[in-house]
C-alpha cells in the first residue's frame, strides 16, 4: 500500500522540481544583466562579452545572454 502511494508522490515532486528550475535560471541574476547593459552603454564590448560568455558557460540556454551577444555583434 505504501509503495503505491510513494511512487506517484515521488513523480509529482520530481515534476515540480523540473518545472520550478525553469523559472529560476542558473548562473545569472538581474544585477548581472544590469552590469552587462552598463558595459554595453559605455562601449565596453569586451567586458560585456566576457560576462555573457561566463553566464552561457553555466547556462547555455540563457535567452537573455544570447540576445545581448547578438546586440553587441550586430
Amino acid at each position: 500500500m505504501k509503495v503505491k502511494f510513494l511512487q506517484p508522490t515521488l513523480g509529482l515532486v520530481f515534476l515540480l522540481v523540473v518545472i520550478s528550475s525553469s523559472f529560476f535560471p542558473v548562473g545569472a541574476r538581474a544585477s548581472d544583466f544590469h552590469e552587462i547593459r552598463t558595459y554595453i552603454e559605455q562601449g565596453k564590448w569586451e567586458q560585456a562579452i566576457q560576462e555573457l560568455n561566463e553566464i552561457l558557460a553555466i547556462n547555455p540556454e540563457s535567452g537573455k545572454a544570447h540576445f545581448l551577444l547578438g546586440e553587441i555583434y550586430k
